[in-house]
């Protein structure tokens, strides 16, 4: 949880008392005055209620000091007036300058009396009247600050004065009477936006990256003073708008209050992101740095283009443009040159290359396991990038780099110099066969779309979904029918590649050419416009072609049948295009909000235990307010920003416009063991689907912000599209907890039933069948296998306790220690193990024919293996003069020793669990590390081998043959034993099968197995409304980390089913969010 406000610290709070109405409370009553204070703070810009001995001072301090900087400026004013705009705008900024430096000088003066506020001296007697002036003036100016960022304060301050008295004598405001209401809240909202470089800054709503009071130069500190100073300046600057900047300067502190204006960590790459995807034709990054390498590339594709077009006056000028925005678009929405580069000139820079542990690499405190077995090597990871895909597929992505360049460059040049550059203007009929034919691939891509969703327009059942998708379906158990099936599904998928290929490259080849028949210059459009809307055009065409055709086919539509004095005329036509496509945009937004808003008001009426206390008051404001959130909907939408459900509840305000990554970035690596290895275990498997369906276009057009959910076994997983292009899709993987709460059970309970529902285990849906389900935040698209692990937890007692298993372990752990010890213990190791003194309570007799080793077992070993363990049977013998077969005397002896010492003590099969799950005494304390160490693996084995051969109903080990098969696999695949750091070792090491065993000795004994095994699971997987995610994300982080309203049995983080809110929570960022496994995939 976010820490509280120093001044909250120190004024201290009651603690919470929960409610006895039965009902969650929506914020606790002890917070209803902190919330007031923080409100106050926010709109004055750090005006701070407090109370305590300071308090007489602290206040009229704050009011001085408040009231001194509207001052300031109306000096300078006054000066503009009397002499010149220049010297008056000089006076006022030297004078808050002044100001600024003065205030340090004070903060150096009592700097050391900051934490004395409140406090007694050492005696005991209280501050004395000094000290309380003081304490209340480092309260108020707050603790010192880096030279660097108390420098860049007091520059930014005095140009804002000086830009302030400009702009008022500019426009003239204090000469005309129905201007001084804005001159009045101008120096306010002047005052507010100055105040916290002086003082403290203010709590802020719009909350996006958490900075450390102690950091060198705190960028969210200017953010008030950024944004008003911007304004003021291009007021003074830009006299024709000038009025209007003034006024949306005026109204800046009530739109702080309301969190609308963000602070500059999301207003720069909020910025970025809209130039990205509207002026350079992108699409968000994975990271800031991303968003700049992109933003800059484009940005450079633009000048170039810029240049041609003002400075060539030749007659390929737009041809010259063209191309230029063609590479742009090939370089920048293309994976594939990047990957090409790699493959080439990685071989001659190898020797350069060392490998380097890198802190990410650290993935497991754990520490390893001392064993002496050999592992398998391990599974191997899913790589991103380029480079990885590049040594895997050189001719595919050669391939899709010619196609490429033929899409963005060739065709398009062609084009334009055949109907642009030589005077030969494009006929209507010409176009309105690309208009045709651009409308007929767009009704192709929503029915390929609508084909691959389990309900029609998420209403009336697909009867073609489960046959068009199975490909993903696993082969029956018949050898000749899963042949057959794994044939006709492999071909099947190969026809769907092809053709998802071929209709990308038609929407990119066609959506070109139709835009490179109707380019045109327009009229009076400026060049600068003019060029951001062809780099925009040509990229976008890569990057998205579903959406290129679409935008291409309605522009188009309306440039045919609009009149032709029509005003839209004039303009040229990318830049029709791009207002099109801002526009579709827009809708898309609008629609999901839409969806989202219904789906959290219909489930509180329809679920009672969702209806807060005041249900009657709440059903009467959402009627009435229903107009306003459809508006609501709408103006966040067309500013890209969140629609926050207050509380929790269906009352919904503008969230403030941030980044389409929603946190500052998204995390590269997290790993939180044990539950991260299962997840970590899976990734191979889900990289390969989901590369798979991208490539058979199973998910639709999958932009950045869209969300699955995927269910299998007892884990969830939730696959975010970071980025996306022409051929790569980035995914961010986020695994939640194994362990869930009941909020969580009831949800995933929630999401399972839906599933099942609408994607059966045979079968398809009965024709027409509705959509119970429609009122959810999410809609079932697939259901599919993954080769994952298989959880099964069984109970064993009344099997593993009868007296024949007693018999058969005794028997099973002959074999297993024979083997492992033939296997891995030299022959030296075996004589020279140190047996106990007096162990045994049985005669030898007894001992021998108990524990009698299996001769026919090891000659068969050492029979079959020509060179056991190397030399170090043979070495050993012949260095001591015996015989290779007098290792089996040695072994019989040990074997005796540790039978007894197992076995004899009494028919206790809880003391056997006990000692495979290394509890209690250890039966083998007396031996050396390594027999203790082969014994133990013996046992675990006898265990695995005894259970399998009592399920199977024999009574005694029949045929040595299988039981070695048998034992060679457990050591080649399996782990078996106790689940402690070596079980989470064996899955980071790619081991196919783990067994374990425990016991509860809860009034009486109760065995339980757990097995895990790698197989073909049922996976199910859901997309989720990416405007529910974004919305409950940002109402999570304005209550808990602006009103620190963090309450565990509040309302607004109880379980809600149909929107799966305690699910999107956890996979959210830090500090909100606590997810266990988190990666970045390149498929």
């Amino acid at each position: 949880m976010p820490n509280l406000d120093i001044l909250d610290r120190i004024e201290g709070n009651a603690q919470p008392t929960h409610n006895a109405a039965g009902k969650a409370p929506i914020i606790n009553e002890y917070k209803h005055a902190f919330v007031l204070r923080r409100l106050l703070a926010t709109f004055t810009g750090g005006l701070h209620m407090t109370t305590g001995p300071a308090a007489k001072y602290i206040w009229p301090i704050q009011i001085c000091i408040f009231l001194l900087l509207p001052a300031i400026p109306l000096v300078g004013i006054v000066v503009c007036v009397q002499e010149s705009r220049l010297v008056g705008a000089i006076v006022g900024g030297v004078l808050m300058t002044v100001i600024f430096l003065l205030a340090e000088l004070v903060r150096v003066l009592i700097g050391r009396h900051v934490y004395e506020m409140a406090q007694v001296d050492e005696s005991g007697n209280a501050m004395l009247e000094g000290s309380h002036i003081r304490s209340a003036t480092a309260h108020v100016l707050g603790a010192r600050v880096s030279r660097l960022q108390e420098l860049s304060r007091t520059l930014l301050a005095g140009l804002i004065t000086a830009a302030v008295a400009l702009a008022f004598t500019t426009h003239n405001i204090f000469s005309h009477s129905s201007f001084e209401v804005l001159a009045v809240f101008g120096l306010l909202a002047h005052a507010i936006a100055i105040f916290p470089l002086l003082t403290r800054p203010p709590p802020e709503p719009a909350v996006f990256n958490a900075q450390a009071h102690g950091s060198v130069f705190r960028t969210d500190d200017f953010s008030r003073a950024v944004v008003f100073g911007a304004l003021v300046l291009a007021a003074a600057l830009a006299p024709p708008a000038g009025v209007i900047l003034l006024a949306i300067a005026a109204c800046l502190p009530l739109l702080w209050t309301l969190g609308l204006v963000p602070q500059l960590t999301a207003l720069v790459p909020y910025a970025l992101e809209q130039l990205l995807q509207f002026g350079l034709g992108g699409l968000p990054a994975t990271s800031t740095r991303g968003l700049l390498a992109t933003v800059s590339g484009g940005l450079v594709t633009w000048g170039v283009v810029v240049a041609i077009l003002e400075h060539t006056s030749s007659t390929s000028t737009l041809v010259s443009a063209v191309a230029v925005a063609g590479v742009g678009a090939v370089l920048l929405a293309v994976r594939a040159p990047t990957a090409l580069f790699s493959t080439i000139f990685s071989p001659c820079m190898a020797h350069r290359r060392t490998r380097r542990i890198q802190p990410a690499d650290v993935v497991n405190p754990i520490p390893a396991p001392t064993t002496r077995r050999t592992a398998p090597a391990p599974a191997p990871a899913a790589q991103g990038g380029a480079a990885a895909r590049a040594s895997s597929h050189p001719w595919r992505d050669a391939a899709v780099f010619a196609a490429a360049v033929c899409v963005a460059i060739v065709a398009p040049v062609l084009t334009v110099s055949q109907y642009n550059e030589t005077g030969t203007q494009v006929s209507k009929s010409r176009l309105r066969t690309l208009c045709a034919v651009c409308w007929a691939l767009a009704g192709v891509s929503i029915l390929w779309n609508q084909l691959h969703r389990v309900f029609l327009f998420g209403v009336v059942a697909n009867q073609l979904h489960s046959w068009i998708t199975n490909t993903f379906a696993v082969p029956s158990s018949s050898s000749s029918s899963s042949s057959s099936s794994s044939s006709s599904s492999s071909h099947f998928s190969t026809i769907k590649r092809c053709l998802r290929w071929a209709l990308r490259l038609s929407f990119s080849l066609v959506s070109s050419i139709a835009l490179s028949a109707a380019i045109n210059g327009g009229n009076g459009t400026s060049t600068c416009i003019l060029a951001f809307a062809i780099v925009r055009a040509y990229r976008w065409c890569l990057q998205a072609p579903e959406r290129a055709v679409l935008e291409m086919a309605i522009a188009l539509t309306i440039m045919l049948n609009i009149s032709a004095t029509s005003v839209w005329l004039d303009i040229a036509f990318p830049v029709q295009l791009l207002i099109v496509a801002f526009f579709l945009d827009r809708a898309a937004l609008f629609w999901d909000r839409l969806r989202f808003a219904a789906v959290a008001t219909i489930t509180v009426w329809t679920h009672a235990d969702m209806r807060p206390s005041f249900d009657k008051l709440l059903l009467v404001t959402t009627v009435a307010l229903a107009p306003i959130t459809i508006a609501t909907a709408l103006a966040s939408a067309l500013i890209a920003a969140p629609l926050v459900p207050a509380f929790g509840l269906p009352l919904f305000f503008i969230g403030f416009p941030r980044p389409q990554r929603f946190w500052p970035s998204f995390p590269q690596r997290k790993r939180t063991p044990p539950d991260a290895l299962y997840y970590q275990h899976a990734l191979p498997a889900l990289t390969n689907f989901f590369e798979k369906a991208r490539e058979e276009g199973v998910l639709g057009a999958a932009v950045p912000g869209t969300c699955f959910i995927l269910r299998f076994e007892t884990r969830i997983l939730v696959a975010m599209v970071a980025s996306s292009g022409f051929d790569y899709t980035t995914y961010h993987f986020q695994g939640l907890e194994l362990t869930e709460t009941s909020c969580h059970t009831a949800e995933a309970s929630h999401l399972e039933t839906v599933l099942e529902d609408a994607l059966p285990e045979r079968g398809s849906l009965s024709p027409f069948t509705i959509n119970k389900h429609v009122v959810n935040a999410f809609e079932p698209r697939l259901s599919a296998h993954l080769a994952t692990f298989s959880d099964t937890r069984n109970v064993l007692t009344g099997l593993i306790d009868q007296p024949v298993a007693w018999d058969l372990l005794q028997d099973c752990f002959r074999y297993a220690f024979a083997f492992l010890a033939l296997t891995e213990m030299d022959a030296s190791s075996v004589r020279q193990a140190q047996l106990p003194t007096a162990p045994a309570t049985t005669t030898p007799a007894a001992a021998s024919s108990a524990a009698a080793m299996p001769s026919s077992f090891v000659d068969r070993l050492l029979k079959e293996s020509s060179e056991p363990r190397g030399h170090a049977w043979q070495a050993a013998d012949k260095d001591m003069h015996h015989p290779s077969r007098v290792s089996e005397a040695h072994l019989q002896k040990l074997l005796a020793a540790l039978h007894t010492a197992l076995f004899s003590q009494g028919r206790s099969v809880g003391r056997l669990v006990d000692a495979f799950c290394k509890k209690g005494s250890d039966p083998f304390a007396a031996f050396d590390p390594d027999t203790t160490r082969v014994a133990h693996r013996a046992l675990c084995y006898s265990f695995k081998a005894a259970l399998d051969l009592l399920v199977l109903g024999d009574s005694s080990v029949q045929d040595e043959d299988d039981m070695l098969q048998t034992l060679r696999d457990f050591a080649a695949n399996w782990y078996i034993g106790p689940e402690t750091d070596e079980w989470f070792h064996a899955v980071e090491e790619g081991r196919t099968s783990l067994f374990s065993i425990s016991r509860s000795s809860e009034g009486r004994d109760v065995f339980a197995s757990h097995l895990l095994t790698t197989q073909s699971v049922k996976m199910r997987m859901a997309s989720i409304n990416p405007e529910a995610i974004r919305g409950q994300w940002a109402e999570l982080a304005w209550e808990l980390l602006y009103l620190t309203n963090d309450d565990e049995e509040r309302y607004s983080i109880q379980a809600h089913p149909q929107l799966l809110r305690n699910l999107t929570i956890q996979f959210a960022d830090a500090p909100l969010g606590y997810s266990v496994f988190s990666q970045l995939c390149v498929v």
